[in-house]
């Protein structure tokens, strides 16, 4: 990986070109994706706690399964509750007994909130420190960034080295390491993943990067969960920005193997809807409906003319030609809803 990016500049910026050339995929996108590359190699190759880490998310689904045909920017962490007996609290220590029946304890919220404030102290004493040290040894000539966000003290920001101007206001020339603290992460799979870079140009050496994450079946279910509870919105309250790419992703594993075994995987889906419920409590999302066979993720007109125009937006990251449309998304969504809301009910009646 350091190889690639401490060739010269020119020799660097020709092999991005040649790459941008080939997949029509933006120089700038091209350079995100090393360095995306570049941090999750790191976190699970050299990292000192990588062992505490499992990847998430919609760049798991493109970088290790192929499932989406867009560039994913985020990365998507689950930080594993054990990470706290490092910082050797003495009131407390976190075995799987105790945290299993803290977790079963939901209503107690004197645990979460300690819980929460331990694992902020984990990222801001062990995570970052850790990072920031490894980065300065194995980028010394390079200009970066790294720090907590201001506002989420779970989000730590890596401002990359850049050398091409930002294409659009969509991808942002910062990478977001989100890092979950109350998460699930069964079933878990291994998987390789590679830059476009390597991907596309066979003389460069091969760079074989091994990547503990979530395995797909659960990131569709936690994704319809997200379509589900945005369908249900009052119109009063606003849907989140950049939200068009969970429509888009569940209409592209919907062309996958995924679902077949969502009709069937029901165990699997109620766990995750009760740890929903348990952890990510909402008023409006009714979470229930969904295993009475009653589950929502087509909006009404107004979202969707909501959702259409982010998607207008985010349609340049996604390489597949030609790209689809939202109307087709949105009708393809329309025909799974029934089959799922089917499928479920006749699971529950037997």
């Amino acid at each position: 990986m350091l190889k690639i990016l401490n060739l010269p500049k020119f020799d660097l910026n020709l092999v991005i070109e040649k790459t941008s050339q080939k997949t029509g995929i933006s120089e700038d996108i091209i350079e995100k994706d090393l360095w995306v590359c570049f941090v999750l190699k790191y976190l699970f190759t050299n990292f000192l706690y990588k062992d505490y880490l499992v990847f998430k998310g919609g760049t798991s689904l493109s970088k290790g399964f192929n499932y989406i045909k867009r560039f994913s920017e985020d990365i998507d962490i689950v930080l594993d509750w054990r990470i706290l007996n490092l910082l050797k609290l003495k009131d407390v220590y976190y075995d799987e007994k105790f945290i299993n029946r803290k977790r079963n304890e939901a209503t107690n919220k004197d645990f979460l909130s300690k819980y929460r404030k331990r694992m902020r102290k984990a990222i801001k004493d062990l995570i970052l420190p850790q990072i920031q040290e490894d980065f300065e040894k194995q980028l010394k000539n390079k200009k970066f960034k790294i720090y907590i966000d201001n506002v989420d003290g779970f989000i730590i920001w890596f401002e990359y080295p850049h050398n091409y101007a930002n294409d659009s206001k969509y991808v942002m020339q910062k990478i977001k390491i989100e890092l979950g603290y109350i998460s699930e992460t069964n079933p878990e799979v291994s998987k390789q993943i590679q830059t476009y870079v390597n991907e596309n140009n066979q003389f460069l050496p091969i760079d074989k990067i091994e990547v503990k994450m979530v395995a797909p079946i659960r990131t569709f279910f936690e994704k319809l969960l997200i379509l589900h509870r945005e369908c249900n919105r009052p119109e009063k309250n606003k849907h989140p920005k950049r939200y068009s790419r969970h429509f888009y992703d569940v209409y592209q594993m919907l062309q996958t193997e995924i679902k077949n075994e969502s009709l069937t995987n029901f165990d699997l889906l109620k766990k995750i809807i009760d740890f929903k419920k348990n952890f990510y409590p909402s008023n409006f999302a009714n979470y229930d409906d969904i295993l009475k066979g009653n589950i929502t993720i087509v909006p009404n007109k107004e979202s969707i003319e909501y959702f259409s125009k982010d998607y207008e937006q985010m349609k340049f990251m996604i390489f597949e030609q030609p790209v689809v449309t939202f109307k087709k998304i949105i009708d393809t969504l329309r025909e799974y809803e029934k089959l799922l809301d089917n499928a479920i009910k006749e699971f529950i009646s037997k």
